[in-house]
């Protein structure tokens, strides 16, 4: 089975690398050659690669079908949907995944964000909806999260936000809808509302929408998000706690009937309703099929071999559902249960003389465990979340044995026994919900710890190779020469980063935030962030989405600048989270502090310094002159190494364009930003002519409401000579200028990591 498991997973991984899915034509020609290669043995991993690839390329084309043509991007719809799965509650917003019902043209999955609602949807009703929608797209930029990405591997075909909502029936919920919202409820009734009580509705029945972002970073900084999803954990004790009980019963009511069988049969069942029940997402699928798998060996008197278990229910979940290949879960799932079956074969329990030693042994033998779980994970840990948690170890040392005898069991027997036993299963309830918050104190006090949840760098170069040598330590038995490798490669993945520009050089990186702006400048030894992005209505910014991760992912720890050009939201919204999440030597604004937030002082032109050979000079605003408030009050930076130049010029309009280029401020450069997104108050023919740009940057959203950058701009720049970039269709862009040089590198990040789900446009 392993021979014909991993050659057809490598397939189906290998097509989501790829920038777009390969035609038809090659489709069929590599179904041919796969069942011809079927025909003897030792083929049989090559056509095993290509039928995965193959099953791949089906479903990801059936889910890119299914997708809101990009013609009809932004219309507005009137339907009818089913709300399909509870809202998640961000005051003032609500996220809903509905269904359209009898909605042709429509994808048959949506996600929508429903702004102060009258009454929050619940899950099974019908809503009447006017909303208008847009075909599955995100921000790019490195370190930034994929939604695009994301809502693919979900199954949405659009997103969008609702204008109008009439509530028209309350639907009719499944058995075990009903029992989901019947716990959704009991629980809400029962305990307060807080993150104790979130956790105890996700492990219960896998309603993870009430779980707050603290909560999040709180278990994602400890190595126990997997706590929060129903796994192998789960699903194991309510089978084993199923299983039991029916031998026992079997035992006490017909002493010589099949036991065995029958309580094998019933533990089964457990697990797939409780997999049900809680919406049976990834993890939970891989522990029915293994324990399906298993009960049918046992049923039949055959004995499984546990690695061939684990490579059938992979292919198997596979093979239901092609596209939960590019599902982190997938694959931290099936890689934690192979390192735990690994490390069974390998190791022999040794008798310990005395109960001391025995309980000293044992706790050894789980905190090497999570040492080794947390080695043999650590190269799709940091692919996939750039984080290391090194206390998670000692974290599920702590809280594991908590959970796993008092938490999980008390939760799944409190919601067993309801109805006339009510009493006794609230009884349960609240004492599983005291566990939790319990859980949650440790977590809080572990996750206080400096370094917590360390953010890495993006590998790259020999990172990239270095970052698979800490499995040695497990897959190597102790002695074995290079086991120690495994430390070292651990360390230099920590420590390493993407190198920097070198000398003479500086990066100028304009961050694709959506209608607002960021830019981030490097040298080799400093770096500089020019404005911090929009704030959104839900109450979060591009600052937390976009910029610090660009930064933890560059490996940068603190600024040696920030500049804020101007007040405007769209420049200055995350500054607060910035100054927040950074150590920020420096920090200027082009408006009064009272206006933006503190900052050191004012820009104020004539202002000049000198980082690494490279200069950096102010030339806007001017005290007393042209542009002191709002827009004309922006800072404008002008940024040199040698005679190749880049300039910053923020929200400007003209009458500053005007002072700056009659003023002989102005000299040709490499690279201008736009100023404000492209807009027709700004770029005057004068300014535009006196810069002489290579290259003019826009930084705008995605058909934004305004239509920037406007048509007769960019075609003023390009007829200047300039080559016009947007981060609407480029993302995040990155410019490298040298001295000796001049423009070097030019690099579209929405193009160079497209994959086959993005949207070229």
């Amino acid at each position: 089975m392993l021979r014909i498991c991993l050659p057809a997973l490598a397939g189906a991984a290998s097509l989501s690398l790829l920038p777009q899915l390969p035609p038809t034509a090659g489709a069929w020609v590599a179904a041919a050659i796969g069942l011809g290669l079927t025909t003897t043995r030792r083929t049989q991993p090559l056509a095993a690669w290509l039928l995965g690839l193959l099953l791949m390329w089906s479903a990801a084309n059936q889910q890119l079908a299914d997708q809101l043509p990009s013609a009809q991007d932004g219309n507005t719809f009137k339907f009818i949907a089913e709300v399909i799965e509870f809202p998640r509650e961000e005051w003032p917003q609500v996220r809903l995944l509905v269904a359209p019902v009898e909605a042709p043209g429509l994808p048959e999955r949506l996600r929508l964000t429903y702004f102060e609602p009258d009454r929050v949807p619940q899950v099974g009703e019908l809503w009447a909806l006017t909303a208008r929608l847009r075909s599955p797209r995100g921000n790019r930029n490195p370190g930034g999260f994929d939604y695009a990405g994301w809502l693919h591997r979900q199954g949405v075909g659009a997103s969008g936000y609702v204008l109008t909502a009439e509530l028209l029936t309350l639907g009719s919920l499944s058995f075990v809808q009903r029992l989901r919202a019947h716990a959704v409820q009991r629980l809400s009734r029962l305990l307060p509302e807080d993150d104790a009580s979130a956790t105890l509705l996700a492990i219960s029945v896998g309603a993870r929408h009430q779980v707050s972002r603290a909560a999040w970073n709180r278990y994602a900084a400890t190595g126990t998000s997997h706590l929060m999803a129903i796994s192998g954990l789960h699903i194991g004790l309510a089978a084993a706690g199923a299983g039991l009980l029916a031998w026992l019963s079997m035992a006490f009511c017909q002493p010589r009937g099949n036991s065995r069988d029958t309580a094998t049969a019933i533990a089964l069942l457990a697990a797939v309703v409780y997999a049900a029940i809680s919406g049976f997402a990834v993890p939970a699928q891989r522990a029915c099929l293994m324990l399906g798998l298993l009960a049918a060996g046992v049923l039949r008197r055959q004995v499984l071999s546990p690695q061939e278990v684990l490579a059938a229910a992979a292919l198997l979940l596979f093979m239901v559902e092609p596209l939960v290949i590019l599902s982190p879960g997938y694959w931290l799932s099936f890689m934690a249960v192979a390192v735990l079956l690994w490390l069974a074969r390998e190791r022999q329990a040794a008798v310990a003389p005395g109960a001391f030693a025995h309980a000293r042994r044992w706790l050894m033998s789980l905190l090497q465990l999570q040492a080794m779980l947390l080695l043999g994970l650590f190269p799709l840990t940091t692919l996939l979340f750039e984080r290391l948690a090194w206390l998670a170890p000692a974290a599920n040392l702590l809280v594991l044995p908590v959970f796993s005898i008092v938490t999980v069991p008390l939760a799944l027997l409190g919601l067993l026994l309801d109805g006339p036993l009510a009493v006794a299963g609230d009884l349960m309830l609240r004492l599983a919900y005291h566990s939790l918050q319990l859980i949650n104190h440790l977590l809080t006090w572990l996750a206080g710890w400096p370094g917590a949840g360390y953010r890495l760098a993006t590998p790259t170069g020999f990172a990239s190779i270095m970052l698979w040598l800490p499995m040695l330590w497990v897959l190597l038995p102790r002695g074995a020469p290079g086991r120690g490798l495994a430390w070292v490669a651990l360390v230099f993945v920590v420590v390493s980063r993407p190198p920097p520009p070198p000398p003479g050089c500086f990066d100028l990186y304009t961050l694709d935030v959506g209608q607002g702006l960021a830019n981030v400048v490097r040298t080799p030894t400093r770096t500089l962030l020019f404005d911090t992005g929009p704030a959104f209505r839900g109450g979060s910014n591009s600052a937390e989405h976009v910029v610090l991760p660009f930064l933890r992912s560059q490996g940068i720890r603190q600024l040696d600048m920030l500049v804020i050009s101007h007040a405007d939201q769209d420049h200055a919204s995350g500054m607060a989270s910035v100054l927040a999440a950074l150590p920020v030597a420096t920090s200027m604004t082009g408006e009064p502090p009272g206006v933006t937030a503190s900052s050191d002082r004012q820009c104020a032109a004539g202002q000049h310094w000198r980082w690494d050979g490279i200069d950096f000079a102010i030339l806007h605003p001017e005290r007393g002159g042209v542009g002191t408030d709002g827009n004309n009050a922006s800072c404008v930076l002008l940024i040199a190494a040698g005679k190749h130049r880049v300039l910053l010029t923020g929200d400007i309009e003209r009458p500053v364009e005007t002072r700056l280029s009659y003023g002989g401020r102005l000299r040709p450069v490499a690279v201008a930003l736009v100023p404000h997104h492209g807009s027709r108050t700004s770029s005057s023919s004068s300014f535009v002519a006196a810069l002489q740009a290579e290259v003019a940057v826009v930084s705008a959203g995605y058909r934004n409401r305004w239509g920037f950058p406007k048509d007769d701009v960019v075609t003023r720049w390009q007829q200047a000579g300039a080559k016009v970039l947007t981060t609407a269709a480029s993302g995040a862009i990155q410019h490298r200028l040298c001295r000796e040089q001049g423009l070097v590198l030019e690099l579209e990040y929405r193009k160079s990591a497209a994959r086959y789900w993005h949207d070229r446009g």
